[in-house]
């Protein structure tokens, strides 16, 4: 904090210091326009952390906004908004006067009429405000500044509600000045024009009256009488007045006038009940009778009180001049049907009904969850969804690149196209047409000895696999000592055909494939001349079995992957493979 003001400030010629509290304003003087400023510089306090020193600058740039961005008679005009190395300011119009406060503490109370004058001007000034998506937050009288021409204007909207803008109050955090703080301020809830219009009927008390209408030796029993006590009519304010304070003071947002302007057509109403004449009687107070020259609060009366016969009342009461007013227990009673039986009656009192009590609906309950947090949780599901997506989408890409290393080539999938292949005979290695009833084959089913079929019935279950029967080969092609590793990888690489035949995924299938491809190949490796022969001859016949079930299914692309393995295994047989060729292509290539 600065211990003395420096001579300039973004180019204006400090004079001297004017205020201090939680920033500094000073006198300044403007060269370039040739006149005189308000010159506020933001201060943060020592120690302070860098989230609360970016908390402050945020703060003085959206009173710098607020305040910038309305025009109007009773608002104090902002020039610039600037900085100047590591310092924040805001020029703005110089006020001559003093504020609202030193002129309560000097006269201690404001005649009402004025008193209504000045609230009257601060209701137009927060009624643009509003209009304009800003909530002040913090009227009270220090705010409020007194011209010497007599025009009030409306100061600091350093704590100022843009409605258009994010809130960078957190829930539960409080800010104003205790006395001036309406109750859902108090509580930490949501606010709008209703907590301007509460701290102006605050303000407009402690004018008329000489104190505030909720007092403590400490914020909590000043937040505590806020919230819990009610207030007392003044007794410089009539009945008329009285209305409009009270109302303005509810504790519940919705008793309360709906914006500043119905508050200031109010108080419009009041104005004449404080010229000379003006009688209106206060039903809070039945036995007051005002000295000479005082106006009684109250609406005005439609019939005479006083008796029939009586001349309408047209000025306030004399001693010594027209009729004595009826008092409870003082005089006789007025006339009427039972005034005979009342005087009849020893000791008869009238009636006066205790006032009921006023009801306040009780506030709105506090959501479980408050929005904020619901926003947060969803936010939270949608990343860990997308961190989900992305991380599958890169094991799924890994595992491609894994795959493609080892020679599988995964051709994209295609939509199934009607056509009817030509079947191959497997023992002349021709072509054969398809069958008279539509249906297409790709070609003749293999002899026992040299294929591996799922048992009948069971063509769509995996569990068929368990049952499938060991495949003899002939007896001339495999050597008996080599038999049982030749067979075992035979089979694992025909059950893995089967099962790419009948999944719906296309990386699973493929990655079958390639597991059918591995198991052959280690087979075939360690075979010899005939014997290699016939197990090349078994694994063609396994991937056409499996070309033939998914052709007849419909799904031609896993029919064309299939043929392609088996061509695979046809290097020494050109005829064959040539034969399959033409299949693929019939099939859509």
């Amino acid at each position: 904090m600065s211990q003395s003001p420096p001579t300039t400030l973004g180019g204006y010629q400090i004079i001297r210091e004017i205020a201090r509290s939680n920033d500094i304003v000073y006198e300044a003087y403007d060269p370039q326009i040739k006149r005189r400023v308000a010159l506020k510089e933001l201060v943060v306090p020592r120690g302070a952390s860098e989230q609360q020193r970016e908390d402050r600058i945020k703060r003085f740039e959206r009173e710098a906004r607020a305040a910038g961005s309305l025009i109007h008679p009773h608002i104090v005009t902002v020039y610039e908004v600037g900085t100047e190395g590591n310092k924040h300011f805001i020029a703005m119009e110089f006020l001559t006067g003093k504020n609202l406060r030193k002129e309560v503490d000097k006269l201690g109370t404001i005649e009402p009429k004025r008193a209504v004058e000045i609230i009257l001007d601060i209701l137009d000034a927060l009624s643009f405000a509003h209009e304009n998506g800003i909530i002040h937050r913090d009227i009270k009288p220090d705010n409020v500044q007194l011209l010497d021409d007599g025009l009030v204007k409306l100061t600091d909207f350093g704590i100022a509600r843009l409605t258009f803008e994010p809130n960078i109050t957190l829930d539960g955090q409080v800010f104003g000045t205790p006395s001036y703080m309406s109750p859902e301020q108090i509580n930490g809830g949501e606010i709008d024009a209703r907590t301007d219009v509460f701290s102006v009927g605050v303000v407009l008390y402690e004018m008329v009256a000489g104190k505030k209408p909720f007092i403590g030796d400490s914020v909590v029993s000043i937040t505590y009488a806020i919230m819990n006590s009610q207030a007392d009519q003044p007794a410089q304010a009539n009945y008329a007045l009285w209305q409009v304070i009270e109302q303005a003071i509810q504790k519940t947002p919705d008793l309360r006038f709906k914006s500043a302007g119905a508050m200031a057509e109010a108080l419009k109403q009041v104005l004449p009940t404080f010229e000379p004449g003006a009688v209106v009687l206060d039903p809070i107070r039945p036995g007051f009778a005002p000295p000479i020259g005082q106006v009684i609060a109250g609406p005005p009366p439609v019939h005479n009180p006083f008796g029939p016969g009586q001349p309408p009342i047209t000025a306030p009461y004399q001693p010594g001049v027209g009729p004595v007013p009826y008092q409870t227990g003082v005089g006789p009673p007025p006339a009427g049907p039972y005034s005979q039986a009342t005087q009849a009656v020893p000791g008869y009192q009238p009636y006066n009904p205790t006032p009921l009590p006023i009801y306040y609906p009780p506030p709105p309950r506090q959501p479980l969850i408050k929005p904020e947090t619901k926003r947060a949780i969803v936010k939270t599901l949608i990343a860990v969804i997308l961190v989900g997506i992305v991380f599958f989408g890169i094991v799924m890409l890994l595992r491609t690149a894994q795959n493609a290393e080892v020679g599988t080539i995964f051709p994209g999938a295609e939509t199934p196209r009607e056509s009817t292949p030509t079947g191959l005979d497997r023992s002349t290695n021709s072509p054969i047409s398809p069958p008279s009833g539509g249906e297409a084959s790709i070609g003749t089913q293999p002899s026992a000895e040299s294929s591996v079929r799922p048992p009948s019935g069971d063509t769509d279950s995996l569990d068929g696999i368990s049952q499938l029967q060991p495949v003899v080969p002939p007896p001339d092609s495999v050597s008996p000592e080599s038999w049982p590793d030749l067979e075992a990888a035979m089979r694992q690489g025909e059950q893995a055909i089967l099962q790419a035949k009948q999944t719906t995924s296309l990386l699973i299938r493929r990655s079958l494939w390639t597991e059918a491809d591995e198991a052959f190949s280690t087979a075939i490796q360690q075979a010899n001349g005939e014997q290699a022969n016939g197990l090349r001859d078994r694994a063609v016949n396994a991937f056409l079995n499996a070309a033939i079930d998914l052709r007849n299914a419909g799904n031609t692309s896993a029919a064309r992957d299939a043929l392609r393995h088996a061509k695979g295994y046809t290097s020494e047989n050109s005829n064959l493979r040539s034969q399959i060729d033409a299949i693929i292509d019939e099939l859509g290539g």
